[in-house]
């Protein structure tokens, strides 16, 4: 067996053992004290044979419980094992608390200590033993089971296996003849039996017969008789307990008797009815089971209970520093640094730092890293690929840890890389794109988290020539929007590309796309150069501008739309267009010059043969309302009837009534046209006697317009008026580009209502008096009457034409330009006092008082022809027969011997040449330079130019 081996060594040094174990008699030990120090009770029932490991953990066999029950060397109940074969006679733990030896009556089971589980028993198991009664472990793991059915020690290894036994049945020393009670003194390696009578038999862990201990004559005065627990202390004195007489005896191992307990009782500090003792030399107290549900704690020589533990307090989580969420680094093995966390007990602490990757998975670790002075820098020692990353930090003192920091998310990008080649969206394969068509590509991706990406569009032409090359943020751009968009050319075919561009300046370009490049376009030339060109106007209002000749309009509204050229030096010009989407179209403006207005010859429109008549205080609008091409006569009836008359104004055929426009107006209604919210179609601003204005909004089309309900215009939130007869004229009057009002009155006075809103929208907040004083109702003209380029403000007042000449103070001083007289069937028109010259016969009759004039070249010769209605209510043309050209012409002329001038370049013998016309033309000699221009060699743009010129020298 196992153990034989053992036993011979034993027996060998047993001598030795002898000596070092049995004191001398100068050595003997004295008797201990004893002070009670409390007990435990907490979970107990009828507790029986206990045990301790070398933590100073206490074990307790419970027998009404049945189970073990383990307390902390501080008395705390910390589990109990259940579900075990268990009678309670006996119980034995290794020093490291791993397992548990607990007995039944014929079995011993080894139970695992950590989860209470069991791992098997001693022997062949259920029936190894007739009737255990105590149990006990050596220093070698060995198990010592007193099986006093059979009288006698059966002993296992550490794996259960049997190996001897001790035997002996009798009275006789080293024999059995019951158990109660089995320990082991370890310090001597020897083994006590206790059985009837209060005998104790001692063996060497072999089994060796060593010597007899008699209750009645080795323990002191008392006799024992029913010994019930065996236990030793360090200091090699034996503890016997009398279960029967409640009392304790101990003895000295090498000598005589000690000293007796007999606190008999059931308070603390008392025994009563022991069932098992044990002596814990780690804290140097004796633990001693009583049979009425207590464990009674003595201290031997002063030990004390010892102190409960200091509560330790977990260290705050330290926060985070760097990196910070979200912060991008450019090194694959980062510093990490953390602030220092808070310990409540001042512990000396470390640091644990976990790196996880996108899925939450731990990269790297740093476990246990020392605490720094304020901070803590935490170095990663594995490379950690590009990609996204979270880190979190714990402290830990000895005994505990915080909680683990929240998570903070950090990207690595040691190795910048270029972003993916976007991928075109539309066009690709030659689609059709106006000024609002869209080129548009997918956003490209970059693997570098925090780069910036912007876009490099290239547009070039099927030549490989680049057209327009633009950086820009998003993922679309309309053409029109593109820089060099005027670089496009209508119907040509397009390449382009994108390159997705890194603020590190890497770049990925797309695969080209190609489209075709068509627009509604526009062109207007004139044979003046920088001729102004207005949209949605009329000889009355210009409309809104757009720029100077040569132009080019691109996106051009489809459908009919006015349009007004204006040149200084020259009479307005204004044409009509027609135009389907992606038609191109050319407006050429042959500009008249301007002429002197001069001897005025007066005829009366007709209807038919019928003159046409309004009320004493109607108003001629002289505008192309149907867009024909012709321009028409809106006028008032007496019939308050707005009506339409078509055909050409002064032309040998008459008028004719073509439409009624609006009904149910008042007597004296002036209307006026202008688009007045920009949508391209012409509306009406409406005057009339009480003072007040309405606004009715086209609702038809630009060429056929129709009408609803008007609106009264406001200002400052109350209904505009004037004191009587009102005449509006809208034109921008401060040059800011916007709509503004002017409003003749009954009172001799023109009121100015400035724009404090948009174009498309106008308000007004205020009124401002420009013209005070005339004698009777006055109508404004908003005109360019000396064809400087500006438009003049005229007043038609008490018989006569007057130009509203601006003062310092900022009011309009009236000027007679013109006297607009009737007599005997007799129309005439004369020239003022100060010079201006008319040619008519001069009246001596009483001259037309209540005058509304619209002043325009009708006839397209001789200057400006008036149209005038006045008390009679009769509508009279006055044509001009005027021969001079006015000033601005001559000044005009210059600018376009000018235009030759660059047109022709570095020709030094065209240069003297234009230089000689250009000192006819200073000097009013024009048929002479019109035949000297025409003598100069040249071709193309120059060449036009130049016949332009001779055309208007001619």
């Amino acid at each position: 067996m196992k153990r034989s081996n053992t036993k011979i060594c034993l027996i060998a040094v047993f001598s030795l053992l002898l000596s070092v174990i049995w004191q001398n008699p100068a050595d003997a030990a004295t008797a201990p004290t004893i002070a009670p120090l409390g007990q435990i009770r907490d979970g107990l029932s009828t507790p029986s044979k206990i045990a301790v490991d070398a933590q100073g953990a206490l074990y307790v066999a419970d027998v009404t419980k049945r189970a073990v029950v383990k307390y902390s060397k501080h008395g705390e109940l910390l589990r109990q094992y259940t579900g075990l074969a268990f009678s309670g006679i006996g119980l034995a733990v290794t020093p490291d608390g791993g397992v548990l030896y607990v007995a039944d009556r014929h079995a011993v089971s080894r139970v695992d200590g950590a989860t209470g589980t069991l791992l098997g028993q001693l022997g062949q198991g259920a029936g190894e033993f007739a009737e255990v009664s105590d149990l006990a472990l050596d220093a070698a793991g060995f198990v010592f089971v007193a099986d006093a059915g059979n009288k006698k020690v059966r002993v296992y290894d550490p794996a259960g296996l049997f190996q001897y036994e001790i035997t002996g049945v009798g009275t006789a020393t080293g024999q059995f003849v019951g158990m109660t009670s089995l320990a082991i003194d370890q310090a001597a390696s020897t083994v006590y039996v206790a059985h009837a009578m209060g005998k104790v038999e001692a063996f060497d862990l072999a089994g060796t017969y060593l010597r007899t201990l008699n209750g009645a004559t080795d323990f002191g005065p008392k006799a024992i008789f029913e010994i019930a627990g065996i236990t030793f202390d360090g200091a090699g004195r034996l503890y016997l307990f009398d279960s029967m007489n409640s009392f304790m005896v101990v003895k000295d191992l090498a000598g005589p008797y000690l000293s007796t307990f007999a606190e008999g009782g059931f308070a603390s500090g008392q025994i009563k009815n022991p069932l098992d003792a044990l002596f814990d030399p780690a804290t140097g107290r004796l633990f001693v089971s009583c049979s009425d549900g207590r464990v009674e704690i003595f201290g031997i020589d002063g030990a004390v209970n010892p102190a409960p533990p200091v509560a330790n307090s977990a260290p705050g989580a330290p926060s985070l520093i760097a990196p910070t969420s979200g912060q991008e680094l450019v090194t694959a093995t980062p510093q990490l640094q953390l602030g220092n966390a808070v310990d409540a007990d001042n512990d000396p602490l470390t640091y644990d730092v976990m790196i996880l990757d996108g899925a939450g998975a731990v990269v790297a670790e740093s476990l246990a890293q020392a605490e720094g002075a304020e901070n803590t820098q935490v170095a990663v020692n594995e490379s950690l690929a590009d990609n996204l990353y979270s880190w979190k930090a714990r402290a830990c003192d000895a005994l505990a840890c915080s909680e683990w920091s929240a998570t903070v998310s950090f990207y690595v990008n040691a190795v910048n890389e270029a972003p993916a080649a976007p991928i075109l969206a539309s066009p690709l394969l030659g689609e059709t794109l106006d000024a609002d068509g869209l080129l548009s590509w997918g956003a490209a991706a970059d693997s570098d988290p925090f780069d910036q990406i912007t876009y490099r569009l290239e547009v070039s032409d099927a030549f490989g020539a680049e057209i327009a090359v633009q950086t820009l943020g998003g993922t679309e751009v309309a053409l029109g929007e593109l820089a060099d968009y005027l670089a496009l050319e209508d119907g040509g075919t397009y390449f382009w590309k994108v390159a997705a561009v890194d603020d590190k300046g890497l770049a990925a370009v797309s695969d080209p796309g190609n489209f075709v490049f068509d627009t509604t376009l526009l062109r207007v030339t004139a044979n003046m150069p920088g001729a102004r060109v207005y949209l949605g106007g009329n000889h009355g209002y210009a409309g809104r501008f757009l720029g100077e000749t040569p132009l080019e309009l691109r996106t051009f509204p489809e459908g009919t739309s006015s349009l007004v050229i204006e040149r200084s030096g020259f009479e307005p010009f204004v044409a009509q267009v027609q135009l389907a989407y992606q038609d191109n179209a050319t407006v050429q403006a042959d500009l008249l010059p301007a002429m002197t207005p001069a001897d005025f010859k007066g005829q009366t429109l007709k209807n038919g043969h019928t003159s046409i008549r309004v009320s004493s205080k109607g108003a001629p609008c002289y505008v192309d309302f149907n867009n024909d091409g012709q321009s028409d006569l809106l006028v008032v009836d007496t019939a308050c009837r707005l009506l339409l008359y078509t055909g050409v104004v002064g032309g040998t055929s008459p008028l004719v009534l073509d439409n009624v426009v609006l009904e149910g107006l008042a007597p004296g209604a002036v209307p006026f046209v202008a688009d007045w919210d920009n949508d391209g179609k012409k509306d009406l601003v409406i005057g009339f006697s009480d003072g007040s204005l309405r606004l009715y909004l086209n609702e038809g089309s630009e060429s056929a317009p129709s009408f609803g309900e008007g609106a009264y215009l406001q200002v400052a939130g109350a209904n505009l008026a004037v004191c009587g007869d009102a005449v509006p004229v809208v034109a921008d009057f401060n040059g800011d580009g916007k709509k503004d009002l002017l409003v003749g009155s009954s009172a001799g006075e023109v009121a100015l209502y400035l724009n404090v809103a948009e174009d498309a929208a106008p308000a007004f907040a205020a009124v401002q008096g420009l013209v005070a004083g005339l004698s009777g109702a006055v109508a404004p003209i908003f005109v360019d009457w000396d064809a400087d380029g500006k438009r003049d403000l005229l007043l038609a007042a008490d018989g006569r034409l007057f130009v509203a000449e601006p003062q310092v103070d900022g009011s309009y001083l009236p000027v007679p330009v013109l006297v607009v007289g009737a007599v005997q069937g007799t129309d005439t028109v004369k020239g003022d006092k100060k010079g201006n010259k008319g040619q008519g016969r001069t009246t001596s009759g009483p001259a037309a008082t209540s005058l509304r004039i619209a002043a325009v070249d009708v006839d397209d010769t001789a200057g400006k022809d008036l149209i005038v209605c006045d008390e009679s209510g009769e509508i009279k043309l006055f044509c001009s027969a005027g021969k001079e050209c006015l000033p601005a012409f001559g000044t005009a002329l210059l600018d376009k011997v000018a235009q030759i001038g660059e047109l022709i370049g570095e020709d030094a013998a065209l240069q003297v040449k234009l230089a000689a016309v250009e000192t006819l033309v200073k000097s009013g000699k024009y048929p002479a330079a019109a035949d000297l221009a025409g003598q100069m060699p040249c071709g193309g743009p120059a060449l036009q130019a130049v016949n332009e010129l001779v055309a208007l020298l001619k």
